[in-house]
């Protein structure tokens, strides 16, 4: 295992309320589980003296195409840098000890010059924060020279310490990896604050570095910082092991809805205290609308309007409901996007003419519950019914 030595200095915590990792010994053994608990109270094993401060991101795809999003593609590509600067600003702002980039920076390892060069130059604006970086399944190949405070870990273990704590983390070395690169690993020195950076999915059989929870159990670290999976879905434990998806930081299609953002946490022996926060620029939000009973596309766009918030915002909406009118999309979209960024229409509602006789017809007619109408209409297309 390689090993480097930075300097760097360690921040007491600010908080009085800590979430700590405790195994308690016998209690829980048969069950093969961790819990949280809420103490304000100096525990044995776990000291309070000494922790180290860090922002955890990754997943930025930057250079991303963004075609999905037509002719503001361009933009978007650019606003996946803004959203980096903020990231950066943000470190300095938090006073982090360390920026962790858990993979995927880029979305491929040829990005163009220029941007190679942005991302350094946004790096040297915190040079007094050391910055570790892995590489992911989509930027594997990557290869720049970044300023002095990067350190980009190779396709192989490595250990830097900083302080009282010792971050490890390991690269990928091709877009697929179908063994856990981090099996057998366990940290060094456990009186030190340990902490490890990869890239990786915690779900056995994965293609991409599959990571069990019983290997980051054996890593020992206090805090695996993780990259891949585009969401954050809290704080888990295994044995005396916290680990965290940070997710990706901005949006870029409607498979990665809602608040993005990062981590910010103070690492400490036996305890971390993390919070997420929001950084993203735009949110992808799909909603479903009911336009039924509505005579014409200029009510519907109307009736959309009136139910998005946030006009900064990308949507996609699909339309359901009883129609007796032919549903223009695109003019509900031109009509929308006067006043919201980007909107996408589907129209997935059921037709109806008064004058045309049909069992689909007459059941609509005779229908007075919707559940009921949407159920009935999906079992007389012969669909599977499942009631919810």
């Amino acid at each position: 295992m390689f090993s480097l030595g930075f300097f760097g200095s360690l921040r007491m915590p600010n908080h009085t309320i800590y979430l700590i990792n405790l195994r308690l010994n016998g209690l829980f053994d048969s069950l093969q589980q961790s819990v949280f608990v809420l103490m304000s109270v100096v525990l044995k094993g776990c000291d309070f003296t000494n922790s180290i401060k860090i922002l955890h991101t990754g997943d930025l795809h930057i250079c991303s195409p963004m075609l999905n999003m037509g002719d503001k593609a361009n933009s978007r590509r650019g606003e996946l840098l803004e959203t980096f600067s903020n990231i950066i600003k943000l470190a300095e702002a938090e006073k982090a000890d360390a920026l962790l980039i858990a993979g995927d920076l880029f979305e491929n390892s040829n990005p163009d010059r220029e941007t190679l060069n942005y991302i350094s130059g946004e790096f040297e604006k915190i040079k007094h924060i050391k910055i570790f970086m892995v590489l992911g399944n989509h930027d594997y190949a990557l290869e720049f020279n970044f300023p002095s405070n990067v350190y980009l870990f190779k396709n192989y273990i490595e250990k830097i310490s900083v302080g009282n704590a010792d971050i490890y983390g390991v690269s990928f070395d091709s877009e697929h990896c179908e063994r856990c690169i981090i099996e057998g690993f366990t940290a060094d020195d456990k009186e030190k604050i340990n902490i490890m950076l990869v890239h990786g999915d915690v779900q056995s059989g994965s293609l991409y570095n599959p990571i069990t929870t019983d290997d980051i159990n054996y890593s020992g670290v206090d805090y695996m910082a993780l990259g891949h999976i585009h969401s954050h879905n809290g704080f888990a434990v295994s044995g005396s092991s916290t680990y965290a998806y940070c997710g990706i930081p901005e949006g870029r299609a409607f498979d990665e809805c809602g608040e993005k953002g990062v981590i910010i946490a103070e690492v400490g022996k036996g305890y971390v205290n993390g919070r997420f926060l929001a950084v993203c620029g735009r949110k992808y939000i799909c909603k479903n609308i009911d336009v039924s009973g509505l005579e014409d596309n200029l009510q519907i766009a109307d009736k959309i309007s009136a139910e998005l918030k946030g006009t900064e915002n990308a949507y996609r909406v699909k339309l359901k409901g009883i129609r007796n009118t032919f549903i223009d999309t695109a003019f509900i979209k031109n009509y929308l996007e006067r006043d919201f960024y980007f909107v996408e229409v589907e129209d997935n509602t059921e037709e109806y003419y008064e004058d045309e006789y049909s069992l689909k017809n007459l059941f609509i007619k005779k229908c007075k519950n919707n559940d009921a109408l949407r159920y009935g209409l999906a079992a007389l297309r012969g669909e599977k019914v499942i009631i919810e």
